[in-house]
């Protein structure tokens, strides 16, 4: 949030209610905005095509899995590297060599699109997709990749309100998309989504560049420089394979459990599992975009002031009294965030099957069952996010620990339990998230009791 922070702190400064309001709402779609983007826009879609008499075929049925699978490989391929290349230009902002960023920026684009193409070009032959579906699914592919990789890069910038109406832009432009093909084309067209949702991303994809191309010189030098980060932090490629396991394991374990179903070749969903975990994931939004403002309004002013003093000499006495208020802030806001997320879960839980009838009616017991048992499994994961932003400030190798448990432990159990009777579906997600908890609060715990010591003299000594 390096950049933006600078414009939510003008947002929070100002008082109000209605001020408040706007500012967590601006933020919000800030830090969440492509999620969002992706749910209005299929929402508004079905919508659409329902109100138009659009039937489910199995083509339709296809493409829709399709969006789904392109996303998902999308987003895993892009965060599993995205660590490494935000920690290069994060040195090259430290150093103010700005010319250095938008060369990494299309090194980046261009080896996740050449080879992430043809993987995922591979795995659609092998689910024997036919081609009239596996070339948009393949374009659509390319599109978020650049999207994805523009988005770690939009957090540098400080045109916030640049990103919100290109996020309105690009769901307002698909909407009219959407309708436009049907009323064209009639109600016989399958694969109107997935046009819809290439010429929505398409539009954001240009709106970002444009953004980032008004903020970043054009730039010089090697476009492939950031892969010198690759071998010098093999972690952060790990903590983000880890990351993506952890979130995503545990639905695409379901798809081929007994419970899924085949949509089209081998594509799998399974649909007593898929819903409920994308409207569960939705309840710990609210910790998401807290943790990520309050550490940026509140917590940093009084990190950055002790990171000062140890570099410019300050006496211990200083030290220890901005280390107190470090602490003392970071703890009342991790707090404060945890409660929060406290009450949402707990209002999703007691009031579930309103929620869920509300949303999708017709919805089944087990649906709710699994709803309510997921909805504890993501609040446990946004408070272990939450405490991962802050291991992040001081000691990222403790990131790559508890990560790691995390994708093992939700693995491991996400198989074990969908094999098991359906009583226990999403419980494996739900024990992996309290191991990710107490991993990452024993760290921090431990980090921040003696962080004088650790920053004084546990830094890697290196040999000339």
């Amino acid at each position: 949030m390096a950049g933006i922070g600078f414009e939510l702190k003008k947002a929070f400064a100002k008082k109000g209610v209605l001020n408040l309001f706007k500012a967590y709402a601006m933020s919000g779609v800030v830090v969440t905005g492509p999620m969002f983007l992706s749910i209005s826009l299929l929402a508004g879609l079905r919508l659409i095509f329902d109100h138009a008499g659009v039937t489910m075929t199995p083509e339709r049925l296809m493409m829709n899995g399709l969006i789904t699978y392109t996303t998902l490989f999308s987003v895993v391929w892009v965060n599993s590297f995205a660590l490494v290349v935000v920690r290069y230009v994060a040195d090259v902002l430290y150093t103010e060599e700005y010319e250095k960023v938008m060369p990494s920026f299309f090194g980046s684009v261009t080896m996740l699109l050449g080879t992430g193409e043809i993987l995922y070009g591979v795995f659609l032959y092998f689910m024997r997709i036919p081609l009239y579906a596996a070339v948009p699914a393949l374009i659509l592919f390319g599109i978020y990749v650049i999207v994805w990789m523009q988005i770690n890069y939009l957090s540098a910038i400080k045109n916030y309100m640049g990103i919100l109406l290109a996020f309105f832009a690009a769901v307002i432009c698909g909407l009219i998309a959407g309708w436009a093909i049907v009323k064209v084309f009639g109600g016989d067209l399958s694969y109107a989504v997935m046009l819809a949702v290439i010429i929505a991303y398409g539009i954001l994809s240009v709106c970002y560049h444009v953004l980032l191309s008004g903020f970043f010189p054009r730039g010089k030098g090697s476009a492939f420089a950031f892969l010198k980060h690759l071998e010098k932090h093999r972690e952060l490629v790990i903590t983000g394979i880890c990351l993506q396991v952890a979130l995503y394991g545990h639905i695409v374990i379901m798809w081929f459990s007994p419970a899924g179903q085949t949509v089209a070749g081998g594509l799998r969903q399974c649909a007593l599992y898929d819903m409920p975990a994308m409207l569960a994931f939705l309840t710990c939004i609210i910790t998401i975009i807290n943790i990520t403002t309050s550490l940026e309004v509140n917590f940093y002013p009084y990190y950055f002031r002790y990171i000062r003093l140890i570099n410019g000499g300050g006496s211990i006495t200083e030290l220890k009294k901005a280390e107190r208020l470090m602490k003392r802030t970071l703890f009342d806001e991790i707090f404060y965030c945890l409660i929060k997320q406290f009450f949402v879960t707990l209002i999703c839980i007691v009031f579930g099957s309103l929620i869920l009838n509300a949303v999708l009616p017709g919805i089944t017991p087990e649906m709710t069952g699994i709803f309510r048992v997921l909805c504890v499994g993501y609040a446990l994961y946004a408070s272990g996010y939450a405490l991962l932003l802050v291991l992040m400030y001081f000691d990222y190798r403790l990131v790559y620990v508890s990560l790691l448990l995390y994708a093992v432990s939700t693995t491991v159990l996400g198989i074990l339990c969908a094999i098991g009777d359906a009583r226990f579906y999403g419980a494996g997600f739900v024990i992996g998230g309290m191991v990710f908890l107490v991993a990452t609060f024993t760290a921090l715990y431990s980090h921040l009791r003696d962080i004088l010591l650790h920053l004084f003299v546990g830094q890697q000594m290196v040999k000339e």
